[in-house]
């Protein structure tokens, strides 16, 4: 195969002329639209390399996403350059080129088009590079997967720490260890979480990615606020998480006050769709029931003390706030709590 990179003004024309480009990625089945509305060849050669296939699109979508960790950084980690890995010309060309149908099939586009705003959005994180560079690489279909592959690979160990990882909610796990956290970078702290991570797993204890992992990585971005975690060992970063884990496992750990949540807390904008292991509550949208995100004004009936707390998915007692309303009594860790207001943020 011929690795192409696809020419930087052909990636700004379509973006900044996605109302009329975005139903072409339903509507054909190959890619020579892009040649057709832009008018020129939209590709430059960059490398040839022996040909490559990815996962199977029969498998569950999480095991997608695993396997292709690892066969497109077997496959790119000899050829491309650090720079070009972090090139969204890169990525973009062979999202657009070689595995431009395999895209459409994975993302369930064939004969379908979504609403034009959700589309658009889906496209730009899917085929290019969506926001900031860190935030894209970890989005785009392919991108991601090299870069989890890089971040998990040891040419003594193979993927024993993407292995730990595993396929089921791997979006989720990406999106919180790789994406949110910059400390994540140094080799030996991830080395120490994924570890951590595996703790729970060898002895059967319950610890959800999307509540415990996240508490866990922003406890342990917490202590980086006062200590310098790059000095940390591997071993020292594993005892941390599996301690913090622990009393989280154990519900010592309780809910965080909204007052203390700034802009800097996990961003949480992944791309899901209907066919991903990520679970999502709906609930109706009246002016009294508690959603994520909503500000929750809380009398503690033992106490007779009141406080607003932040409904985030990483704080355990969310759980218990969630779906509820107005007037209703709950109870975490012994003491109960009567909900006298709740106001929803956008």
């Amino acid at each position: 195969m011929i690795i192409k990179i696809m020419k930087q003004k052909v990636i700004d024309s379509i973006k900044s002329n996605f109302d009329s480009y975005y139903a072409y990625y339903y509507q054909w089945s190959d890619n020579s639209w892009v040649k057709n509305v832009i008018g020129e060849e939209p590709f430059i050669k960059y490398k040839e390399i022996p040909d490559f296939n990815l996962a199977s699109l029969n498998l569950s979508k999480g095991q997608i996403d695993f396997e292709n960790c690892k066969i497109i950084y077997d496959n790119l980690k000899n050829v491309i350059s650090p720079a070009m890995a972090a090139d969204e010309r890169l990525w973009a060309g062979l999202c657009h080129d070689y595995f431009y149908s395999y895209l459409r099939q994975r993302w369930d586009m064939i004969g379908k088009i979504r609403p034009k705003e959700k589309a658009i959005g889906e496209i730009e994180t899917r085929f290019f590079i969506k926001k900031s560079l860190k935030a894209g690489l970890f989005r785009n279909t392919l991108a991601k997967c090299y870069w989890v592959g890089k971040g998990t690979y040891d040419s003594v160990e193979g993927y024993k720490l993407l292995d730990y990882i595993g396929a089921s909610s791997i979006s989720t796990k990406i999106n919180d260890i790789f994406h949110n956290y910059n400390f994540t970078a140094n080799r030996k702290i991830l080395k120490g979480i994924i570890e951590g991570m595996n703790y729970f797993a060898v002895n059967n204890i319950n610890f959800p990615s999307g509540t415990f992992l996240r508490q866990t990585l922003q406890y342990i971005n917490a202590v980086g606020g006062a200590t310098l975690l790059d000095s940390w060992s591997s071993e020292e970063i594993k005892e941390l998480f599996i301690e913090y884990g622990k009393k989280l496992v154990s519900g010592q750990s309780g809910m965080i006050d909204s007052s203390n949540v700034g802009d800097d807390d996990i961003e949480d904008d992944l791309d899901v769709d209907s066919g991903d292991d990520v679970t999502t509550d709906e609930t109706e949208e009246t002016s009294d029931v508690v959603r994520e995100m909503d500000n929750v004004t809380a009398k503690n009936l033992n106490t007779n003390e009141e406080k607003t707390y932040r409904i985030e998915i990483q704080y355990p007692m969310s759980n218990f706030f969630r779906n509820k309303k107005v007037g209703d009594i709950v109870e975490y860790e012994g003491q109960r709590y009567q909900i006298l207001k709740v106001e929803h943020n956008s």
